[in-house]
């Protein structure tokens, strides 16, 4: 016979495994597409397609591994699909050994795509990306190497990108409804990229050039709360760092340098849209930008008149809220305009410091008031924030990126500008004025000394901190009203027009695929979510039984023994039948009373109690057949005379 652990254990194992399939069948097919990429060996060649055709049929949580020194030369984009994909070096290499993607499509200029709707937490990984630009040329309104946004969490990790035939390196785009939030660009080498304007080639400036513009940036971000950290920019001719809004992004410790090329700017924040204004909780801090090698026209650029036109004095133009930049240093001999502002409301710019050797002429396609270089310079009336004490007010200017480095321009001119009027101190400063010079600014450079030549990388005070993380709290909260707010105008506000109903059909088309996806997936879990009432409900009713049974098995025994008829119904009463079969009863046994003399064996303690039922319905069964015989003599002998 069975032990009854045994038992028990095989019961359990008939209850259990029907809920383990369903749970079992009911698990993501992520895990499952994920598990299979991840086993799936390195690719050694080939193109788009190659790499397409994994992300494609490997789904969400997929990840490509490309081997070592590997290169795959492509005709298209390499196109993310799903969430949580991956395209990375096997054993992510930081150097020469990274995989490599070069573009050679004709008009090809956009190498990775990962801007879907469906691409949330796309990353790209160690992988080198080659423009070709200096091969195949510029594209006219040629896209971003690498696309993404409109999406949360993506990453651009320790890749080595260069050369975009467009007019950027990396763009995290808003999205719909500025929906992109949580882009890393992080620990990346990137370029250089574009090239310098040639008269020659590209016109006067005054317009377009005919080519396509051949200045390019390195990263243009935006996308609301992302990191651009610790990234190694050089030699791209626009900007390095191109920042649209993306409130409570955080720009931190990025090594900017001009090499060989011409940078307009390091890092700009040239305009209104897309975020109408609001660079809430955007830091800007401690970021290193050289100007040994070449030529920097403008390091920090905060306002769109610093690179571009003025407005009209009749003209109300919105200007730029609410960022912080700070601790930046600028360094080198061959640098233009430092640190300059305009058309900006609520921020605060303090502790950055100069080392350069600021110099610039101006050339003939500067238009406008340009005022001399220098390292700290602000348009007073349309800059309101704290500012550090070394700033300048020197009215209102426009687009100082018309400057040349002296003697390397053949357009170069030398009209006398108006010196600058320097800011009033604190003490003569009304509190109506809306610059505001920096404590923290006036007590590190009391006089008018020469900025410090090293990066100063001290920690800034603790209450400081404390409000910038309490700055970036609130403005999450706002941004994520905000967005609420936009998401429910645009739906109540509809679209009209026969193309809006196409689009709208085939954006429906695209969607009832993904629908029909989630329909099954709540069909599943209901359905385990059923089995498991089912489950439930079948435990419940085991256990009433396993009670019947218990009362009735105490009520046979209460018969069957007379030594505990008068005894009290406990379960310590019950007798011990080793050998009898009962895997539902847990109650706790002990043996009949017996005589101290007696030791009755298994066999005799199991059948005692119910030998002594056979006797007791024999003896019924005989009486009762006695019974009837005898009433049958007394009734039927008349009846037998009458019949003889």
């Amino acid at each position: 016979m069975m032990p009854r652990s045994a038992r028990d254990r095989q019961q359990r194992s008939f209850l259990v495994a029907p809920l383990s399939l369903a749970l079992l069948a009911a698990q993501p097919a992520a895990a499952q597409a994920q598990a299979q990429a991840q086993a799936t060996p390195c690719l050694s060649e080939g193109d788009q397609e190659t790499i397409n055709a994994v992300f494609r049929e490997g789904g969400p949580g997929t990840i490509v591994s490309l081997c070592p020194d590997a290169v795959f030369r492509l005709t298209d984009a390499v196109v993310f699909t799903y969430h949580d994909q991956e395209l990375r070096t096997e054993g992510l290499p930081s150097d020469e050994h990274r995989a490599k993607l070069i573009v050679q499509g004709p008009e090809q200029a956009m190498a990775v795509q990962g801007d879907c709707k469906r691409c949330a937490r796309v990353k790209l990984r160690s992988v080198e990306v080659d423009g070709n630009r200096a091969k195949l040329g510029r594209v006219k309104h040629g896209a971003a190497l690498v696309v993404l946004g409109n999406n949360e969490g993506q990453v651009v990790e320790g890749c080595r990108l260069s050369d975009p035939r467009g007019w950027t390196t990396i763009h995290v785009r808003e999205g719909d409804n500025l929906r992109c939030t949580g882009a890393r660009i992080e620990r990346n080498h990137i370029g250089p990229a574009g090239e310098e304007w040639d008269d020659a080639v590209d016109g006067d400036g005054s317009d377009e050039s005919p080519l396509g513009t051949p200045l390019a940036d390195g990263v243009t971000l935006a996308c609301s709360s992302s990191l651009v950290s610790e990234n190694y920019i050089h030699d791209t001719t626009s900007s390095a760092l191109t920042i649209y809004g993306s409130p409570s992004s955080h720009i931190l410790s990025n090594r900017i340098s001009a090499t060989h090329l011409t940078l307009q700017s390091g890092i700009a924040l040239p305009g209104f849209d897309p975020y109408q204004g609001n660079h809430s909780a955007l830091l800007i801090a401690s970021n290193l930008l050289s100007a040994s090698s070449a030529y920097i026209k403008v390091g920090l650029a905060l306002g769109p008149s610093v690179l571009g036109p003025a407005p009209s004095e009749e003209e109300d133009v919105p200007r730029l809220e609410n960022a912080t930049v700070r601790a930046n240093r600028l360094e080198g001999a061959r640098f233009g305009y430092g640190v300059v502002v305009a058309g900006v409301r609520g921020f605060r710019v303090v502790e950055n410091v100069s080392g350069a050797t600021h110099k610039g002429a101006r050339t003939r396609k500067c238009a406008g008031s340009v005022p001399r270089v220098g390292a700290f310079l602000v348009d007073g009336k349309s800059s309101e924030g704290e500012f550090q004490r070394k700033f300048e007010d020197v009215g209102a200017f426009q687009d100082l990126v018309c400057i040349c480095e002296p003697g390397a321009c053949a357009d170069e001119i030398d009209p006398r500008a108006p010196d600058p009027q320097p800011l009033p101190l604190a003490e003569d400063s009304s509190s109506s004025s809306p610059l505001s010079p920096s404590d923290d600014d006036a007590a590190a450079h009391p006089d008018d000394s020469p900025a410090p030549t090293e990066f100063d990388t001290s920690a800034p005070p603790a209450d400081s901190v404390l409000l910038d993380v309490l700055m970036h709290a609130q403005t999450r909260v706002l941004t994520a009203l905000d967005a609420l707010g936009a998401r429910i105008d645009a739906l109540s506000s509809g679209v009209g027009g026969a193309e809006a109903d196409d689009v709208l059909g085939l954006l429906e088309t695209l969607e009832a695929p993904g629908r029909d996806v989630e329909r099954e997936r709540v069909g599943l879990e209901r359905g385990v979510e059923a089995l498991r009432s089912e489950m439930r409900k079948l435990g419940r009713e085991l256990e009433e039984i396993e009670s019947r049974n218990e009362a009735q098995l105490f009520s046979l025994l209460a018969l069957l023994s007379p030594s505990h008829s008068h005894s009290h119904p406990s379960h310590t009463s019950l007798p011990h039948f080793p050998d009898l079969p009962l895997p539902l009863l847990h109650t706790p046994r002990e043996d009949l009373r017996r005589p101290a003399d007696a030791e009755p064996s298994g066999i005799a303690a199991f059948w005692e109690p119910f030998g002594w039922l056979v006797l007791i319905q024999l003896a019924l069964v005989g009486l009762g057949l006695g019974w009837r015989r005898l009433r049958r003599r007394r009734g039927g002998g008349g009846g037998r005379s009458k019949n003889v």
